[in-house]
Parts: structure tokens; C-alpha cells; sequence
């Protein structure tokens, strides 16, 4: 489709943190792995001459672009004393609004979802014709480990009203066709938007994620609990959890760790290409955004559970421990021992994930979902 008639087209992104963290206060290197890649993609769209709105307020810093369109919150609630929940059902009260005035402009809509939890908002795009693109990011969403019932319905009626469905790997459309009987195309991430260089070298190994049980944080924190010698990194978005009390509570306690709960993402990137290893300790992941980060900055990454979307081989940089807590401990000693190891691995791991993506291609294969 020729650019001129792309802009037609108008993509509507849920990116929903955008909105919540502008409420919490929290800062712009808080958004998950997810909402940077919707919020990649909507930059790729954008450049290939769709129009594209975002949903909710942009946080700023890196995350910022004039071309954007926004369905916004009104000035006088941003930061007020409302809670932040009143304020989101706020918002969503002004999304069929929203859809009845640009249709009266005779643009055609696409709304591209990366959660799942906003039923009237996709029951209004149903009702009012806009297509819905599911984007699926964790292998948690399409598996079949939903135990409460009035879950699996909802998240079964939602996962369904979508008209196509993307997956990041073969596991993903697998599990959605087993679990779910639905078709799906496997479309891979975008490159973040880094700046590499050679930074200085630190002997400390580095934790990245939201306080969630299914990231597990507890078992970095008894790594460095039994490395009391070696210098370790945590970093996590400070919340209301007890999750997060518990954590932040263990972590001050352990004199070898570093625990940040509020930093600029900026400061986060300058953080992990300076550091010898990540390392991931979650039970479940898509492809997470924290491994596109490490291996871009050439830092080798051992993970404790998963392999992200079974790809991950033999002398690529990235390493897969298969729950065996040993190993994950025996591989953070390696490269924090030698920084020649670890850079030596750091390079496979970028040479690997620089072949990983291809962004023109990646936009090429949403551009077919969106214009068919």
C-alpha cells in the first residue's frame, strides 16, 4: 500500500503503562518489556506512513514523539489525588467516544492489543467494526495453567474476539492452537533503540524485573546470598505489593547488592552494558525485552528456567540452566571471575541477536495483518 493511502489507516496502540505510571509517579524505565516493544512497533508504523495513536499519556525522556497521536487523560486528574483506578475506568469511558469521532473522519482503524484485561474496550471496538490485532507476549497467556474458572472465561472470551493473533515463537502458536484452537502468525521483536559502545567493565551481575511471582526474584537474591564475595545488582519498579516489601526488605539486608528501586531508564541501560552477566530467574517468558538489552550491549545472560522461545543453542552467548540452581551459579562465577570470558560470550550474544531481528521485515509482516 503507498504511503499516502497507509495514512488512511489509523492504528490505535494499547500501551496502557503509559498512563499508569504518569499516575504512580513511577519512572519511564518502569515499563515492561511488552509496552516498549508496542511502543517500538508503533514507531516503525508510524514511519511507514501510517497515522497511530497510543493510549494514555506518554512518560517522557526516550519514550517521546511529536508525530504521536494520544487518547489522553484531561489535564486536571494527571497527578491528582483521584485513585488511579477510578482514573483508568475514566479513561476507558472516553474510548468509544474516541473510536465514533475518528470513524466520522472515514478512517479505517486497527487496534493492536498487548494485554488482555480490558473487556469493554474491546467489546466497544467489536461493536464499532475497528479490527483487533492480539499481540501476544508471555507464554503464560496461551498456556492452560488458568485455575480459577471466572479467569478462564474471561481471558478465553477476550483471547477470542481478536480477529488475528501474533506469537513470538513456535511454542507460543503451538500452545494457542493446542489450548485454545486458534491460528496465529509468528512475527519476532524490534530492535530496541540503543546506542552501543564499549563502556567500562564491572565484575557485578544484574537482575531486571517488575515484582511478580512468576519472575521469581527470590532466587537472585539467594545467589547472592551464597556469593557473598561477588557484587550483584537488582532493579526493580518500586510497588504496593507485598511482593515488593518482602524483596526490597531481603535485599538491604545482603551487604554485596545493590538494590534500585527508582532510576531512569537511561541510567538502567548505562547499568547493564557496564555489567559481566544478567541473569533471568523467571519460571515463565516470551521473549523478554531485558535479553534483547544484555545481548545488544555484547553482556552474556544465563537463565535459570526458561529458554526463550526454544531458540537459544549451544555457544551463543546466552545460557540455559534447566532449574538446576548449580549451574546458574557456576555460570554467574564464570563470567564474574574473567572479564575476557565474559566479553568473549558477550560478542556471540550480540552477533546472535543483531541476526535475530529485522525490523523492515517485522513491519512488512504487520503491515499484511493490518491492510488485509
Amino acid at each position: 500500500m503507498e504511503s499516502n493511502k497507509r495514512g488512511e489507516r489509523l492504528i490505535v496502540f494499547d500501551v496502557r503503562s503509559f498512563l499508569n505510571l504518569f499516575q504512580k509517579g513511577e519512572k519511564d524505565w518502569a515499563i515492561g518489556g511488552a509496552e516498549l516493544q508496542m511502543f517500538y512497533l508503533a514507531k516503525e508504523l508510524l514511519n511507514s506512513g501510517y497515522r497511530v495513536v497510543l493510549l494514555g499519556n506518554s512518560s517522557g525522556e526516550d519514550l517521546e514523539d511529536p508525530r504521536f497521536e494520544y487518547c489522553r487523560i484531561p489535564k486536571y486528574y494527571q497527578g491528582s489525588k483521584f485513585h488511579p483506578q477510578k482514573i483508568a475506568n475514566l479513561w476507558r469511558s472516553r474510548w468509544p467516544r474516541m473510536l465514533r469521532n475518528l470513524q466520522k473522519q472515514g478512517l479505517k482503524l486497527v487496534y493492536i492489543q498487548s494485554q488482555l484485561e480490558c473487556p469493554r474496550m474491546t467489546r466497544s471496538a467489536k461493536r464499532n467494526g475497528v479490527k483487533i490485532i492480539r499481540r501476544i507476549n508471555g507464554d503464560s497467556l496461551v498456556d492452560s495453567n488458568i485455575d480459577e474458572s471466572s479467569a478462564r472465561v474471561k481471558h478465553d472470551r477476550l483471547i477470542r474476539a481478536a480477529d488475528c493473533i501474533v506469537v513470538q515463537s513456535e511454542k507460543q502458536r503451538s500452545d494457542l492452537a493446542k489450548n485454545y484452537g486458534l491460528s496465529s502468525t509468528i512475527i519476532s521483536s524490534l530492535e530496541p533503540e540503543l546506542e552501543y559502545g564499549l563502556e567500562n567493565w564491572l565484575a557485578q551481575a544484574i537482575w531486571i524485573g517488575r515484582s511478580d511471582p512468576k519472575k521469581n526474584p527470590e532466587a537472585f537474591l539467594d545467589l547472592a546470598d551464597q556469593m557473598p564475595e561477588r557484587k550483584f545488582v537488582m532493579i526493580m519498579p518500586r510497588s504496593a505489593s507485598p511482593l515488593f516489601s518482602q524483596i526490597s526488605s531481603r535485599a538491604t539486608m545482603l551487604d554485596n547488592l545493590i538494590f534500585l528501586p527508582d532510576l531512569k531508564r537511561s541510567k538502567l541501560l548505562e547499568i547493564v552494558s557496564q555489567s559481566a552477566v544478567a541473569v533471568n530467574t523467571s519460571y515463565t517468558e516470551g521473549m523478554p525485552n531485558t535479553l534483547f538489552e544484555a545481548s545488544l550491549f555484547a553482556v552474556p545472560t544465563v537463565f535459570l528456567y526458561v529458554n526463550p522461545g526454544n531458540q537459544i543453542k549451544e555457544d551463543m552467548g546466552v545460557f540455559i540452566c534447566e532449574g538446576d540452581f548449580n549451574c546458574l551459579k557456576e555460570r554467574v562465577e564464570l563470567m564474574l571471575e574473567s572479564r575476557i570470558l565474559s566479553k568473549q560470550e558477550g560478542a556471540k550474544a550480540r552477533r546472535w541477536m543483531k541476526g535475530y531481528f529485522n525490523n523492515s521485515e517485522v513491519v512488512s509482516q504487520y503491515g499484511k495483518l493490518i491492510d488485509n
